[in-house]
């Protein structure tokens, strides 16, 4: 009966859960395979591997021509539905030509982490060979936060112009003067280099591996042939799992006790109750630096400040404290690998209020104090860091919880009725995992159930069956096939990173299919190879005959 004609229809269940995995870069035949393990065979799976590839295909023709007006639909439906989401827009005849957009959460980002922007631009993530360009920062766990997006159809000057206007996030945070905009502006015409000594909190992105993190993230669940609207479900799946991971950074810096390491107990003390859990591993490190390889070689004192000379030894830590550390996970990678070198260093300190000078300059490119300093407050015997050296970017919970937890693919009514579905799903879950273990108690549950499937289906006699189409339109939350089309799909570009579609050929392809090409024979002498007008017999009676 399972491969009769009715049972290969496939159930709205099966067609979402296609449309579902197509976000982590799962085509519809490792979502058949995976829905025949779940069910327990393919007996009880609607439909054949081959229908499941069908209804991938039905979807990208129905919304063909439409794929780009169907996704501002649908940022329009979630502007209107979802606080603070701003989008704009580009059409060059009609046709999409860029498009910016960015929600609450991540102008939450911006505000407290956008001293620090990288953007690089990703290719081969849709079908329109449109450039991806994600604008990245550092949060206060040291992860990659994301602050925008946005497409291009071309990587050229006055899309990125365009883009780096930034009007989305400044319509909540204004810049004063618009004074980054235009040193961005005077970078991007002439060269951007990797590494800005004198900028403030350079040393966070000192390198490119920042972007080419966030590309990589963003590769992984999408593929040059999807839709505009595939992308930006791919998109939004890689923005939940960022920021469920900071809530799991948030969760284990309030949760873990840290493991005090160094005499300067209250020093650590009040650096793990202000930094995040990442932050404080990185200052402990550096306090236990500066008893290790640090000493005050000399001071001048002065009416308010006094002038120090350090001396820096580079002294390797014991195997057991090294241990301890790797227990601790303490991930400290090159790019955040201070490397100080041997030598002495001058640091002046204002007895008054706390202030420090210093030429290590370690503070101004990453934001935190370096081993140096922590041995003159040793020395000075001051127990805490001063307020006016923690930086806000590296605190602890200033974002809150809930704002990491909103769920922007739910742009409409539709996303309610798909939330009490996931919540339907995992009540029955658990229903069957609480009856796992009781085989009677499971089995008086079995006729509870089909008495209710009952019911439902008679309720559901009456009404007109839904189209593959109308289910289609659930899916994506709105019409693929609206009386008027605003914007058309955009052209199909050729940029740098977007491939030629043309692999490689090697010398012995290249003879073998020379030598399967069929050739002509020359009329004059019969031979192949050549036609009659480069003969070589034609050729020497003709030079024969004019002599």
């Amino acid at each position: 009966m399972h491969l009769s004609r009715a049972k290969r229809q496939l159930n709205v269940v099966d067609q979402a859960f296609i449309h579902k995995l197509s976000s982590a870069k799962v085509g519809a035949t490792t979502a058949y395979r995976l829905m025949c393990i779940i069910k327990g065979g393919c007996e009880f799976v609607d439909g054949l591997e081959i229908d499941w590839k069908n209804f991938t295909r039905d979807i990208n023709c129905h919304i063909g021509g439409t794929d780009a007006n169907l996704l501002i639909t649908k940022l329009q439906n979630r502007k209107e539905n979802v606080t603070n989401f701003t989008y704009e827009y580009r059409c060059d005849k009609k046709q999409l030509n860029a498009l910016f957009w960015a929600d609450d959460t991540s102008k939450q980002n911006f505000e407290l982490f956008g001293d620090v922007v990288s953007f690089d631009a990703t290719y081969r993530t849709n079908r329109y060979c449109m450039v991806f360009v994600p604008f990245t920062g550092i949060d206060n766990h040291k992860r990659c936060v994301t602050f925008g997006a946005g497409l291009l159809c071309r990587e050229d000057t006055n899309s990125y112009i365009w883009l780096l206007r930034w009007d989305a996030l400044m319509v909540k945070y204004k810049l004063q003067d618009n004074k980054w905009m235009k040193d961005m502006f005077d970078l991007r015409s002439s060269w951007i280099p990797a590494y800005f000594k004198d900028v403030p909190m350079s040393g966070l992105m000192r390198t490119t591996s920042r972007s080419e993190s966030e590309s990589s993230a963003f590769n992984r669940v999408s593929h040059h042939g999807y839709t505009l609207n595939n992308f930006m479900n791919a998109f939004e799946s890689v923005m939940e799992r960022q920021r469920n991971n900071q809530i799991k950074f948030d969760f284990d810096t309030s949760t873990i006790i840290p493991i005090i390491k160094t005499p300067l107990e209250d020093m650590e003390k009040h650096a793990s109750m202000v930094y995040t859990r990442t932050i404080f591993l990185m200052v402990q490190r550096e306090i236990l630096h500066s008893l290790v390889s640090c000493s005050q070689k000399s001071v001048t004192s002065g009416i308010v400040s006094d002038i120090c000379i350090v001396k820096h030894k580079r002294t390797n830590i014991s195997k057991k404290k090294v241990v301890v550390e790797k227990k601790e996970k303490v991930d400290i990678d090159s790019e955040w690998n201070f490397n100080t070198s041997e030598g002495d260093f001058e640091v002046e300190f204002n007895r008054e209020d706390l202030t420090v000078k210093y030429s290590c300059m370690l503070f101004e490119r990453f934001g935190i104090f370096c081993r140096h300093i922590f041995c003159i407050l040793k020395i000075y015997d001051i127990q805490e860091i001063p307020s006016r050296y923690i930086l806000k970017r590296w605190r602890r919970d200033i974002i809150p919880t809930t704002v990491l937890k909103r769920t922007f693919r739910y742009d409409d009514s539709s996303g309610n009725v798909e939330k009490v579905a996931y919540k339907a799903f995992s009540m029955l879950d658990q229903c069957l995992s609480s009856l796992s273990n009781d085989d009677k108690k499971l089995e008086e549950f079995m006729p509870k159930l089909e008495v209710f499937m009952t019911d439902i289906g008679e309720q559901g006699s009456d009404k007109l069956p839904v189209t593959k189409e109308a289910h289609i339109d659930k899916l994506y939350g709105a019409t693929t096939n609206p009386e008027v089309v605003d914007v058309e799909n955009p052209p199909m570009v050729k940029n740098k990173g977007s491939g030629t579609g043309k692999r490689l050929k090697s010398a012995l392809e290249k003879a073998t299919i020379q030598g399967n090409k069929q050739s002509r024979s020359c009329k004059t002498c019969g031979v192949k190879g050549h036609n009659s007008r480069k003969c070589l017999t034609l050729l020497n009676n003709s030079k024969v005959q004019s002599a």
